[in-house]
């Protein structure tokens, strides 16, 4: 360096090889003061946009060199620059003339109307960006009173909307963006029940699935995956037939995997598995394999047989096999088995035992957790108290009740139970897709939707009693139900009181399995 110093006419040509100093520059408006974001600023063979704040840093060499600042609708700035050896870094303020009319807009999120910092707002041949309070200034030309603004953010669906070529401040130019995202639901709007899609707000509404005109509503549903990846929608397609398929979110792909005469029980999802319980018409009481338990692995396509019931006898004198009370708990489904007698003559049951079994969603592990004598069996009544807490009470003929437990994968005896325990119905709750969280609709004491841990404890109300739970979207949104049949979205935040925005009107049978999917 001293020796470069010696040498003037090379000095800074030669150590603008070897030594950059950032420079910084901040672009404002020469009227207003405010920041210019988007405007490209050139130095030293360096090129960088200015940020949200109107500022932009460059890795510039020493010397002299053009300093270059454009920006649409604003006249060029051009200004020969040296920086020296011994000179700080360099920050420059440096104020462009608009040509045009400065424009401020508000970018805001259409469910939490809070602003939107990092929206890029592209308008005729020029761009912006917001800052934290979701504002920006942009300059347009004078010569049309609207233009088209096209506004692109992360997570959000990308929008336009017109703008007022205006300097002062107008409703129009608050601009609501949506956050990315698409809700699936039974509509029947267009007179036949069909599959719609939606923007998370009800927009850019489309068919996904037509329906035939064949569709029972009192019969049809359609029940997501918590991570909203699969839906499966059970629909009458037909004047004979029910279908069972399963739709693809990532590309609308339709799968029909099921479609027969026969009674289906949508029980629910567990991850990427839907389980689901089938009672076939063609096959008789007194036959083998009149009911069958199924999972659909939604990634593979395969379709695995988890259970099927049996039969003894014959026509005249049968004992057959039937399963209810199903729950999915940790990947785990509990449901209860039972023997019934039927034909002319009573079946002998007192070989047979009624039971409380378990296995799980992909087909494995197969275990009776407690049996207890068909002969003597007078009933079942089960509750799914807490997530992840199932319990029992098995009944016999002799007045005697025997309480169970089902906690942490295993069943037990539990003396703390009573018939009490079962008096009151029992919410369904739906654990959020990260598992953190649960929502439930009150069936007591406060009215409304509760969400808590995923222990279902500390619970805190965040909306009024006129909406219920029908589904989480991601683990910042819940979804309600209104009447039965109006869909609406609310987003969650630590103290934050968010006003639901209606979605759409949805039509399918008001369901409540004890799994997640409940109320779809």
């Amino acid at each position: 360096l001293i020796a470069l110093a010696s040498v003037p006419v090379t000095r800074y040509k030669l150590a603008g090889y070897v030594i950059k100093k950032t420079l910084g520059v901040t672009v404002v408006d020469s009227v207003t003061g405010k920041p210019i974001s988007g405007a490209s600023v050139s130095y030293g063979g360096h090129q960088a946009t200015t940020n949200a704040t109107g500022q932009a840093l460059l890795a510039a060499p020493l010397g002299g060199g053009e300093l270059s600042i454009t920006k649409g609708y604003y006249q060029p700035y051009s200004k020969t620059t040296t920086i020296g050896i011994g000179d700080p870094s360099p920050a420059l303020k440096i104020s462009l003339v608009a040509t045009g009319r400065q424009v401020s807009l508000t970018i805001l999120n259409k469910l939490t109307k809070e602003p939107v910092t990092g929206a890029i707002v592209k308008v005729l041949e020029t761009s912006a960006v917001t800052n934290k309070a979701g504002e920006v200034s942009i300059v347009l030309p004078t010569k049309t009173d609207t233009v088209t603004a096209t506004i692109t953010a992360e997570g959000y669906t990308t929008s336009t909307a017109e703008v007022q070529v205006t300097d002062g401040v107008v409703p129009a130019n608050t601009i609501s963006i949506v956050p990315a995202g698409k809700l699936y639901f039974l509509s029947t709007a267009n007179g036949t029940q069909d599959v719609v899609k939606t923007n998370l707000d009800g927009s850019d509404r489309s068919v996904v699935l037509a329906g035939t005109g064949k569709e029972d509503a009192a019969t049809s549903q359609l029940i997501a995956s918590r991570d909203w990846r699969y839906v499966v929608v059970k629909t009458r397609r037909t004047a004979t037939e029910t279908s069972l398929y399963l739709i693809d979110t990532a590309t609308d792909k339709q799968t029909q995997f099921e479609a027969t005469n026969s009674a289906y029980n949508l029980i629910g999802w567990s991850g990427h598995n839907f389980v689901y319980d089938v009672v076939r018409s063609t096959v008789a009481a007194s036959q083998s394999g009149r009911e069958s338990i199924k999972s659909y692995n939604a990634d593979q396509q395969q379709l695995n047989q988890l259970d099927q019931t049996q039969a003894l006898g014959a026509a005249a004198s049968y004992a057959a096999l039937t399963f209810s009370n199903f729950f999915i708990v940790d990947n785990q489904l509990l449901y209860t088995t039972k023997w019934t007698g039927g034909g002319d003559t009573a079946y002998d049951l007192s070989s047979q035992t009624n039971s409380i079994r378990t296995i799980s969603v992909s087909g494995q592990g197969k275990k009776d957790l407690q049996s207890y004598p068909a002969a003597t069996f007078a009933g079942i009544q089960t509750a799914h108290v807490l997530p992840g807490r199932v319990i029992y009470l098995v009944a016999s003929t002799d007045g005697a009740a025997t309480y169970y437990s089902y906690t942490g994968g295993s069943l037990s005896a539990d003396t703390s139970l009573n018939p009490d325990s079962f008096a009151q119905p029992s919410p369904v709750y739906l654990p959020s897709p990260d598992g953190l969280k649960t929502a439930w609709s009150t069936v007591s004491g406060k009215p409304g939707l509760m969400v808590g841990d995923k222990n279902g404890s500390n619970p805190t109300s965040v909306s009024g009693g006129e909406y219920g739970a029908y589904g989480w979207y991601g683990s910042k949104y819940i979804l309600l139900s209104r009447g039965g049949s109006s869909l609406y979205i609310l987003p969650l935040g630590e103290g934050k009181n968010y006003t639901p925005t209606k979605v759409g009107d949805y039509s399918q049978q008001q369901i409540a399995p004890a799994s997640y999917g409940g109320g779809f």
